[in-house]
């Protein structure tokens, strides 16, 4: 190749490159600000946060165990949920012996929930009654329900001496 097409050759490529860096590389465009973002689900959720026992007295003739004799205290369970509708089941009680062991219990249980409550936005709920034994959360809070409780012998049997625990299994449900 001779020394003038080789000169035009090269000129030709350095004009090429100018006009294509030109092209190719503007000046910065664009907003000189802009966001973060962070994005996220949160399920509807009902959590049961704490139980709290309560204690049962007998009647005279220790034939009731019950939370509402004169020493008897009731049971509390706090809940939060970040919903309204949620509800609390409770399922079939059990009388438990000091050994921690079932006694086959075939008398009558009576539980009486009622609970209170503040909405997450800060509103109170007051008291709130069980409806066919499910205590249902109207709105997105934090609530405590106590419970009653009181088990009574079938025939006028009186309880053996010795401990015994009521145990209820409490589930949070979606109503």
């Amino acid at each position: 190749m001779s020394f003038k097409k080789l000169l035009i050759a090269s000129v030709l490529a350095v004009s090429s490159v100018g006009s294509f860096a030109q092209t190719v590389v503007p000046d910065a465009v664009g907003p000189s600000t802009g966001d973060l973002r962070w994005n996220g689900t949160i399920q509807a959720s009902c959590n049961l946060a704490s139980f709290i026992d309560g204690t049962v007295v007998a009647n005279p003739n220790q034939t009731v165990l019950s939370s509402t004799f004169s020493g008897g205290a009731k049971a509390f369970v706090n809940a939060r949920t970040n919903v309204g509708n949620y509800k609390l089941v409770f399922g079939t009680p059990v009388i438990l012996n000091g050994a921690g062991a079932d006694i086959g219990f075939t008398g009558t249980f009576d539980l009486v929930p009622a609970g209170a409550g503040t909405l997450l936005n800060g509103t109170p709920v007051g008291d709130f009654a069980a409806t066919n034994g499910e205590l249902v959360f109207t709105g997105a809070g934090i609530y405590q329900a106590g419970v009653d409780a009181t088990a009574t012998q079938p025939t006028g049997q009186a309880f053996p001496a010795g401990s015994y625990t009521i145990r209820v299994p409490v589930t949070c449900v979606a109503g």
